[in-house]
């Protein structure tokens, strides 16, 4: 038998073997339709099928391959990472035997002649001191500002998560902050897309030197790998990067302001760690007043079980928040010079300006490290 087949609307039907090579018209949409052999149409679509499945088979294998070399270079990316931490911890090493005998072979310079703000050369601006790790004590040294506020009638409960390093919020936090001139841009069009729900964006580079390029490539395909992304794709014709985003309400959140408080978090306890300050630590936490008033606080350090250092994050608007920041210092009672407002993108102009302008001390993500460095 032969079979009439409607390319238009997939009608089937068998007809007479005199009719092969003719057309007719299909009973069903009355378009006109071919008749074949059957044989010889259930060859080619053998053939076809044949065909589908090498390619498909060539297509799994490709990925696999790819599958394969992205697992090695997340091993050896971790293995660099380790390194340099290891070369960071023998430079610090060096750094303290050779302060410690610069002090004993000239005692003036412990007698005053020279201040804290020599060692801000030596500030590691970019990385932070818990890369790879699980767990940090040092992060989770709660008690010492609960007393703290307790001894001031305030109720302070920590966020206890808010301070797990188990997974990769802390490592792509300092990679954006870090590089936050050049990544700027790619994050306003990542979070304009997550408020329009999209499920994927272009990002073209043309308008980017080859060093800015190379840096937006390398965090996006860092950050696919360590699945903020869930799909990453370089078009290397129309030189654009493609990703697809993630549905996560946290990793939203994360995008939409959190990675800002993980920066100043993993970069301020960093330096404290690195110049053997003895420091505890929070971020995220509620504190209730006497009078039943509630605050949050986005980071607070306690530097010498005395001290408090108070950090609040802004990755957008933030001016309408100066009044209720202001409020919090005077109620807190913490010195302007140690209630610090982390703006990111802020212009330098009007880092200083502002800072005079109001009983807050403000900062970007450039001036954080070095103001904290000259401050403790």
């Amino acid at each position: 038998m032969a079979i009439l087949r409607c390319p238009d609307c997939d009608y089937l039907q068998e007809v007479p073997n005199q009719h092969i090579g003719k057309d007719a018209r299909c009973p069903a949409c009355q378009h006109t339709a071919r008749i074949f052999d059957t044989v010889k149409l259930l060859d080619a679509t053998l053939k076809k099928q044949q065909l589908f499945d090498q390619h498909f088979s060539a297509l799994k294998a490709r990925q696999t391959e790819q599958a394969e070399h992205l697992q090695s270079a997340v091993k050896q990316h971790v293995q660099t990472s380790r390194e340099n931490r290891a070369l960071q911890q023998q430079l610090t090493a060096l750094r303290e035997e050779n302060a410690t005998l610069r002090h004993r072979l000239d005692p003036a310079v412990v007698q005053g002649g020279e201040s804290r703000g020599e060692d801000l050369a030596e500030v590691e601006i970019e990385g932070y001191a818990f890369e790879n790790q699980d767990y940090a004590e040092s992060l989770n040294n709660f008690q010492p500002i609960v007393d703290w506020f307790e001894a001031r009638r305030i109720k302070l409960t920590p966020n206890t998560r808010a301070s797990d390093i188990s997974g990769y919020f802390d490592e792509v936090a300092v990679l954006l902050g870090d590089n936050y001139a050049t990544l700027q841009p790619l994050l306003e069009q990542l979070r304009f897309h997550q408020r329009k729900n999209h499920k994927f964006m272009n990002f073209h580079l043309e308008k980017y030197s080859k060093a800015e390029a190379k840096v937006i490539r390398e965090f996006c395909r860092g950050a696919y790998e360590f699945a903020f992304f869930s799909r990453h794709f370089f078009n290397k014709q129309k030189n654009l990067v493609s990703v697809n985003l993630q549905t996560s309400p946290t990793i939203r959140a994360f995008f939409d302001g959190d990675w800002l408080e993980w920066y100043g978090f993993m970069k301020v306890a960093s330096l404290f760690l690195q110049r053997n300050q003895r420091f505890a630590c929070l971020r995220g936490a509620d504190v209730v007043f006497p009078n039943q008033e509630k605050n949050e606080l986005d980071m607070f350090f306690l530097l010498d079980n005395s001290i408090p250092l108070w950090i609040e994050c802004k990755s957008g608007e933030f001016r309408d928040s100066l009044d209720k920041y202001q409020a919090l210092r005077k109620r807190l009672d913490i010195p302007t010079s140690h209630a610090v407002l982390l703006v990111a993108g802020l212009e330098d102009d009007k880092v200083a300006a502002m800072s005079s302008m109001f009983g807050l001390t403000l900062v970007n993500e450039r001036s954080l490290i070095p103001y904290i460095a000259r401050l403790t």
